[in-house]
């Protein structure tokens, strides 16, 4: 377990803790934020024997992380919190925990954007553009279908309207064997 945690406050230095720390807007905490979302006592950021973990502290407009309100959760090595909608993000930096838990966890808006945006990511791995690549082709042939689906389903309106009187008469005249001539004024469009 990493024995320290640093806390970057937006206008503000890397502030560094080794022992529990409470973040808000009264002058009783560790951290103070001077912003009108973030409550007296908005959130604690709790040293446990499995590492450090936050703990809303029943704020008025709560706490988030991953744009996912939290009441608790165990941090790793790399976190961004919101404090309220809107609110200053403070990012916490555990640096005793190894690469393998530096792995952020997106949420599902996070990923959708990094691969169906139309702008290209910083910083994007070569399997993430293969994995873009394969999505905007998908999308193109999805769109090509659609239109094609549309204007076939708007034909077929017209066909039940009976407004396309020459698949009838050619529909009669192929089933039926006439001695008469069929009038071909009716099968023009």
């Amino acid at each position: 377990m990493s024995s320290e945690i640093h806390v970057a406050v937006p206008g503000s230095e890397i502030l560094r803790f080794d022992k529990t720390v409470r973040v808000g807007r009264a002058d009783t905490n560790g951290v103070v934020l001077n912003d009108d979302v973030v409550s007296s006592e908005h959130l604690e950021l709790r040293k446990g024997g499995e590492g450090w973990e936050i703990l809303d502290l029943g704020s008025t407009n709560g706490t988030f992380i991953d744009g996912v309100r939290v009441t608790r959760a165990s941090l790793g090595a790399r976190t961004a919190v919101r404090l309220g909608p809107g609110g200053p993000t403070v990012h916490l930096t555990i640096p005793g925990l190894s690469a393998r838990d530096a792995t952020r966890v997106l949420g599902a808006l996070d990923i959708a954007d990094r691969y169906l945006a139309d702008e290209t990511p910083e910083g994007m791995s070569p399997r993430t553009g293969l994995i873009r690549q394969i999505f905007q082709e998908r999308r193109e042939q999805e769109t090509h279908s659609w239109v094609k689906r549309t204007l076939w389903r708007s034909s077929n309106r017209d066909i039940d309207k009976g407004n396309v009187r020459g698949m009838t008469v050619g529909l009669i005249s192929s089933s039926l064997t006439c001695r008469s001539p069929i009038n071909t004024s009716l099968t023009s469009v």
